[in-house]
């Protein structure tokens, strides 16, 4: 597991927030994300932030390829995927 995030400006209290989290495609056995934290009300860039999720063997192995029972939510996922750049 890999996370990241940047702060850009407070968030107050009574704050309506939106997040945006956007799944990239990838080649590996592995889950990728970015986020976006907002003001709802003004829409203004608060926080941005990635993360990425392995998948392991019950013993803690790292899997190259993806569980079975990741392949059938991946395609499932196929059109949400965003091009990563």
């Amino acid at each position: 597991m890999q996370g990241q995030g940047g702060y850009l400006t407070p968030a107050f209290d009574g704050d309506v927030l939106d997040v945006e989290a956007r799944l990239y495609k990838s080649e590996g056995a592995k889950i990728e994300f970015a986020y976006e934290v907002r003001n709802q009300e003004s829409g203004k860039l608060l926080a941005t932030g990635t993360s990425m999720q392995v998948f392991c063997t019950m013993q803690g192995e790292l899997l190259l390829t993806w569980p079975e029972f990741m392949k059938e939510r991946y395609s499932a996922w196929e059109n949400l995927w965003t091009s990563q750049a």
